[in-house]
């Protein structure tokens, strides 16, 4: 018996040329922002604000001394993501 085919669907991609000037500055605004080239260049074509959006995680480790004591230790931690915003039309 066979396996069912997975239904995957893959994103379409365009090519834009620019020249090597035009890159560089995509690259650092990309690289200021923390996000790929081809998440900042989809953002300033459909005006989209990218902005930072944390997420607090709590993580718990369970430790037994040689005691044999039980100890529990919990520790959060910020997992750094990003949001992407429409701009309204001004």
């Amino acid at each position: 018996m066979t396996r069912p085919k997975k239904e995957t669907t893959k994103g379409k991609q365009i090519w834009v040329r620019c020249n090597e000037e035009q890159y560089k500055q995509l690259q650092g605004w990309a690289q200021n922002s923390g996000i790929s080239v081809s998440e900042m260049a989809l953002s300033k074509i459909f005006n989209i604000e990218i902005v930072n959006a944390p997420k607090i995680k709590e993580c718990t480790h369970t430790v037994t001394t040689k005691a044999g004591k039980i100890k529990t230790y919990k520790q959060q931690y910020i997992v750094k993501r990003k949001a992407s915003l429409k701009k309204e039309n001004q």
